[in-house]
C-alpha cells in the first residue's frame, strides 16, 4: 500500500512538471513568434463578451488570414461594476486590428485601443493582411 502511494505521488508530480513545461513552452513560443520580423496585420471583428464567475473578462473575436478563419480572445483586466459591463458590450460588432503570426496564425493579438475606420473595414475584414 506504501508503494502505490510513493507510486502515485511520482506519477502526478511527473504529470504536473510536464504541463507546466507545455504551457511555458507555447507562451514562449507565442512571444518570441508575435515579436518577430514574420508577422502580419488584418482587420478583426469583436464577437462577444463574456464574462465569469471566477475569471476577468474577455472578448471573442474572429480574422481572416487568406480567407481561412480564425479566433481569439482578449482579456479584460479592469474591475467589473455596471457601468463598464454595458461600456464593454458596445464593443461587440467592432473592428480592431489584428497582429498575428505568418507562421502560426493561432498566436495573435488584438489592439483593443485602436479601432478601425469603416473605410478600411469594408476593404479588408474578409479579404487579407493591412501591411507587411
Amino acid at each position: 500500500m506504501k508503494n502505490n502511494k510513493k507510486l502515485f505521488k511520482i506519477i502526478f508530480t511527473s504529470i504536473v512538471v510536464l504541463l507546466t513545461a507545455l504551457v511555458v513552452y507555447k507562451n514562449k513560443q507565442r512571444v518570441e513568434l508575435l515579436n518577430g520580423d514574420d508577422v502580419s496585420y488584418v482587420v478583426g471583428k469583436i464577437i462577444s463578451f463574456e464574462q465569469g464567475a471566477s475569471v476577468n473578462p474577455w472578448f471573442d473575436y474572429e480574422f481572416y488570414v487568406e480567407e481561412k478563419k480564425y479566433e481569439g480572445k482578449y482579456n479584460i483586466i479592469d474591475g467589473m461594476d455596471k457601468e463598464r459591463v454595458r461600456y464593454y458590450k458596445s464593443y461587440v460588432g467592432k473592428y480592431f486590428y489584428v497582429k498575428y503570426s505568418k507562421t502560426k496564425p493561432k498566436f495573435n493579438e488584438m489592439n483593443i485601443y485602436n479601432p478601425v475606420p469603416d473605410s478600411i473595414v469594408k476593404k479588408h475584414f474578409y479579404f487579407g493582411n493591412i501591411s507587411k
